[in-house]
């Protein structure tokens, strides 16, 4: 993904233009998840839930002012 200023606040959407042909490659293969996979398999990481949204986010969606 391109450097952009509104990073902690725009989610990446379906035709973003910040997002790379590598980027998309990596996305769609989950290569970039097998790190994690083989941490998981030698026991050096446990396997949790989904991933947390930014803290940005959460105050956009949910008008959190703090």
């Amino acid at each position: 993904m391109k450097v952009n200023s509104k990073a902690n606040e725009k989610q990446a959407t379906r035709e973003d233009d910040r997002i790379t042909k590598f980027g998309t490659f990596l996305r769609k293969s989950n290569i970039d998840e097998m790190p994690q996979f083989f941490n998981v398999f030698l026991g050096n990481m446990s396997v949790v839930l989904a991933r947390p949204t930014y803290v940005e986010t959460n105050r956009i969606v949910f008008r959190i002012n703090k």
